[in-house]
């Protein structure tokens, strides 16, 4: 038996499985959904806002009036300080001060609530599910403005960021419930929280977080609905108050919920001496500084990647820094940014993708005399200019950003911990697998296995998050373990509707195929092993499968033959099969009921229930 590890999968490894996925499974990522507006009558609209606020138990004991409306008004005006910083950042990275609009979610456009004496007014556009939903919002919102009051307002860009996405958190986060349970989805808190990825089957939100044209108010709102779920997995309703309470000063921390409740610390930067030689033997004068922050790169660099890549920065980014210098005369100003990243592989990563961005807003012509992008170990130099320079001093300036350093203050961490997600922890359990001798250890599923049946099989460890390892022999045959999420919405494992998609899968995907299924009780539960022959690409095999579950993860264990010699290798898969043994604490336990959230161990569940938050000094 040969032992491999390889992170590299050919098509044919997942051969007829591939082609179909495993009905009620989930990959917990960033796919998006399709969000189709559907009609729906004034009163469901009163029902979901109703039952968004009753879900915090701060119901509205007031009359709520739903009015249709042309058009909702602009926002607030944005304080100097910020729309000040608005233009610096827009024509250092977009080289147009009009091209960078500051945009809140996507809910604001669609509807607005105040509270008046003789009740709670609702505007809203259209009928629609996301005007529903945004409806619900905004009378959330308004109401956590009469009992919160006020957030302080932003003095820069990436506080005004911060702070919309942290008065849209909770209003999102109760308002997406209300609106799936109206559409009779099965989920509550607990289960939305620690699966956010549901948010995008929920109709009428879906299609509001795709960019659309309008990548900053997607962004706010994918992130928004993000932080609401993090807090309440954290410490359940009275964890999505205490963030409306604190409140975010950094976009890093609404993007990193992880490290904002663990009290990860503000950067503070140390810019090289020799750099501000530079610039003063030039005669430029610095005139302003600040941050960008994550949030509003990742938007940036949305021009040139797709949505869910350039949201993947989140987890390399450590910090950042921008100066803006004046020259002398009629030279214009010079944006001289710095960031900092987790590896310098992320570093170099970043740095190409800022290039292109740069490059996509100010022409190709730029990179002579205009701009410069350099990778200095975990830092990025990115110098942007609105006149062009001599080349040669733009090099130099980059070299003498070479001796950037960046620390963080320490800063107390909040009242409770961090609780990833569900597919967070997949992820990372799943990592951890080993592969050592002839025995298969897989913590995200929970399984041990001993592999030593397979005797003149190839095994090769995959790297691959779904498909874990595969063996081959050299007749042929294949033999796989796959894992994936349950799709708690969809058909119960091993149910008859669970049952009936995989035949269809199947049969769609293994040509001439009739599949067979049974369904048989097992100590952990329901245990499926599907039947099939048939051809794949030409080639005639038969198909044994076998599925089974726990802690929210499926796994499938195959075996694939040339139909001309099946059942020679089957055996040897079977005895394989018989030496599987529990590992370790599922990744789930038991469904959690309304009243047992996941992460909120040793917490006071009336104060939950409640909504309300016990203040104490630390806090």
């Amino acid at each position: 038996m040969q032992w491999k590890t390889t992170g590299m999968l050919a098509a044919w490894v997942v051969a007829g499985l591939c082609a179909c996925e495993t009905p009620g499974s989930s990959e917990g990522g960033e796919g998006e959904q399709s969000g189709a507006e559907v009609e729906v009558s004034s009163g469901d609209g009163e029902a979901v806002v109703r039952e968004a606020a009753a879900l915090r138990d701060r119901a509205f004991e007031v009359p709520v009036r739903i009015e249709e409306a042309e058009a909702i008004g602009a926002m607030a005006i944005v304080p100097e300080a910020v729309e000040a910083e608005r233009v610096r950042i827009s024509r250092g990275l977009y080289g147009d001060a009009g091209a960078l609009r500051l945009q809140g979610d996507r809910s604001r456009t669609r509807a607005s609530a105040e509270l008046l004496d003789g009740g709670l007014r609702v505007r809203r556009v259209g009928g629609g599910a996301s005007s529903q939903w945004a409806a619900a919002v905004a009378a959330s919102r308004a109401l956590e403005g009469e009992v919160f009051g006020a957030m302080a307002p932003a003095q820069s860009v990436d506080s005004w960021l911060a702070r919309e996405v942290v008065l849209g958190a909770g209003p999102m986060f109760a308002a997406t419930l209300a609106q799936a349970q109206a559409q009779k989805m099965k989920v509550d808190a607990a289960l939305l929280a620690r699966r956010p990825d549901l948010v995008e089957r929920v109709e009428g939100v879906g299609a509001l977080l795709r960019s659309d044209g309008d990548g900053l108010g997607a962004a706010v709102t994918r992130e928004a609905l993000a932080l609401g779920a993090a807090l309440y997995r954290a410490r359940g309703w009275a964890g999505v108050e205490w963030g409306r309470v604190e409140g975010a000063a950094r976009s890093v921390e609404v993007v990193r919920p992880d490290r904002w409740l663990e009290g990860d610390g503000e950067a503070t930067w140390q810019w090289p001496e020799a750099f501000e030689k530079v610039q003063e033997a030039r005669r430029w004068e610095e005139v302003a500084r600040g941050e960008v922050g994550p949030l509003l790169t990742s938007v940036w660099l949305e021009e040139v990647l797709p949505a869910h890549e350039a949201r993947s920065i989140f987890g390399a980014w450590l910090a950042d820094s921008y100066r803006v210098y004046e020259g002398p005369g009629e030279t214009g100003q010079a944006f001289v940014w710095l960031t900092a990243w987790r590896t310098p592989h992320e570093a170099q990563q970043v740095a190409g993708a800022m290039e292109r961005a740069l490059l996509a807003r100010l022409g190709s012509e730029a990179r002579a005399g205009r701009m410069r992008v350099a990778v200095q170990g975990l830092n990025v130099a990115l110098t942007s200019y609105e006149s062009a320079q001599d080349p040669q001093i733009l090099d130099d300036e980059v070299k003498a950003l070479a001796g950037a350093a960046v620390a963080f203050l320490p800063e107390e961490p909040a009242p409770m911990r961090f609780v990833p997600t569900t597919y967070e922890r997949y992820v990372q359990a799943a990592q951890e697998a080993t592969l050592e001798g002839s025995t298969w250890i897989d913590p995200a599923a929970g399984w041990e296995m001993s592999l030593e049946a397979l005797e003149g099989w190839t095994v090769q460890k995959s790297d691959e998050v779904h498909v874990r390892w595969f063996a081959t022999h050299e007749d042929g045959s294949l033999v796989q373990w796959t894992t994936e999420l349950v799709d708690p919405t969809g058909a119960a494992f091993g149910g008859e509707g669970y049952v009936k998609q995989l035949k269809e899968a199947f049969a769609s995907s293994v040509t001439g195929s009739s599949p067979e299924v049974v369904v048989s009780e097992a100590e952990q539960g329901p245990r499926v092993l599907l039947s099939a022959a048939g051809e794949v690409e030409g080639e005639a095999i038969e198909l044994r499968l076998w599925q089974w579950e726990r802690g929210e993860v499926i796994v499938s264990y195959s075996v694939q033959e040339p139909q001309s010699g099946f059942g020679e290798r089957l055996g040897e898969a079977q005895t394989a099969l018989e030496t599987l043994q529990v590992y370790g604490e599922a990744l789930v336990e038991a469904s959690p009921s309304a009243g047992g959230e996941e992460g909120s161990e040793g917490v006071d569940r009336s104060d939950e229930a409640q909504g309300i938050i016990e203040f104490r000094v630390e806090e």
